[in-house]
């Protein structure tokens, strides 16, 4: 892709200088369209890096499309006005994927699916769905509000869950530092007070602690290279293998109830939205089912969507199920018969994860005290084996 920075004349012959984002060729086509009399060109090639092109930027996109949509502007010129417009160079080249595709006839999903793949952006699976049914049946602006209200609730939980993660983080980071502080600054200068044979007659605690700072004392910085490489590695691996970790801690029975009411919250959510936008129950579970990464879950919605193609009710399945809660396949039969489907859906996705974030929360107020009483532990345990080895000293010297 290539930054044009030109100068040309305008409709009243003032020199003025703009900025093009685009292929040569879209320039020439560009120049031509509008009658445009080139005095000078500064071409640079602008690279777009993966995770340079963000949500909110997408976000942001999507909102000002919206404003111009509604206001009864066509797709095309919509996106001109909000390439004209936008000051940053990936949403530029973002906007100028759309075009092209449209340009070539090609729909406005499809389109923006390749504009995504072209700035390296992994878009959530529903707000595509959503924003692909919308155009195919004629409702993109209502397609395109519940998708932006679906990112935003699930920028909500992704805050809530952050923000309550942050201080249990950053109290656990400094009770690691004080911790390794200790065993490399001040154990050490303990250590050296005794003579080899005054160490070996040292009590058990005492030996046990000074000989691991000892230890440290002149390795300490591969002990926290390693420390870091294990944190970094265990890191990478949570990122590449989700579902296998996923598997690994839904053994736990506490953990698994709270990754099912996440699960749970995120489908139900998910299958309010796209009946609100004319999908059919069926095709709605299709749709949700690649999204699922709970075995259970998975195995029961893939059971649903093949007995409701079959004529069966979606609250009859949940009924004879141990993943879902009857009073949550209760209000799926009320929604079923009252022909309001979708707000049940939505109300269950929202109670679930409400619930979800009060457990979190819970946890992590519990976590905090638990990170202070195992740091005073271990700071007791020290200062209590320094006692001993000065009290030792004493004894060993009046002997």
């Amino acid at each position: 892709m290539k930054r044009i920075t030109y100068q040309s004349s305008d409709a009243m012959g003032n020199m003025v200088q703009r900025v093009f984002i685009g292929e040569n060729e879209e320039f020439q086509r560009y120049i031509e369209q509008n009658n445009l009399y080139i005095y000078s060109i500064k071409e640079e090639t602008v690279k777009i890096e993966k995770g340079k092109f963000k949500h909110k930027d997408f976000r942001d996109f999507l909102e000002e499309f919206l404003y111009l949509s509604k206001s009864g502007m066509p797709i095309d010129q919509s996106l001109k006005n909000l390439h004209k417009v936008s000051s940053k160079v990936e949403t530029k080249f973002f906007i100028d994927r759309i075009l092209a595709g449209i340009k070539d006839g090609t729909s406005f999903s499809l389109s923006l699916e390749k504009a995504f793949s072209e700035v390296n952006y992994k878009a959530d699976s529903l707000v595509k769905s959503l924003i692909a049914i919308g155009e195919e049946i004629g409702e993109l602006d209502q397609s395109i509000e519940r998708a932006l209200e679906h990112m935003k609730y699930q920028e909500e939980i992704t805050s809530q869950i952050s923000q309550a993660i942050r201080y249990p983080i950053f109290l656990l980071g400094m009770s690691v530092t004080m911790v390794f502080f200790v065993f490399w600054f001040v154990v050490p200068k303990f250590s050296a007070m005794f003579t080899p044979e005054e160490f070996e007659r040292l009590p058990s605690l005492s030996y046990a602690i000074l000989s691991v700072g000892k230890s440290l004392d002149g390795n300490m910085g591969f002990v926290l290279l390693g420390f870091l490489s294990l944190v970094g590695l265990v890191w990478f691996s949570i990122k590449k293998n989700k579902h296998f970790w996923f598997g690994l801690v839904s053994r736990i029975d506490f953990f698994n109830q709270l990754m099912l009411k996440i699960e749970l919250s995120y489908i139900f959510r998910s299958l309010g939205v796209m009946l609100e936008g004319g999908l059919k129950i069926d095709k709605a579970l299709a749709r949700v089912i690649p999204l699922i990464n709970h075995y259970e879950l998975k195995n029961l919605f893939t059971i649903a969507r093949d007995e409701i193609r079959k004529g069966e009710k979606l609250s009859n399945i949940f009924f004879d199920s141990d993943v879902i809660a009857p009073n949550i396949a209760s209000l799926i039969s009320v929604g079923e018969n009252s022909a309001n489907l979708e707000k049940i859906f939505l109300s269950v996705g929202d109670k679930l994860g409400k619930e979800f974030n009060v457990h979190v929360k819970k946890i992590l107020s519990l976590l905090e005290p638990l990170i202070i009483i195992f740091v005073g532990m271990v700071i007791a345990v020290i200062v209590v084996s320094i006692m001993l080895a000065v009290v030792s000293l004493t004894d060993l010297t009046e002997m």
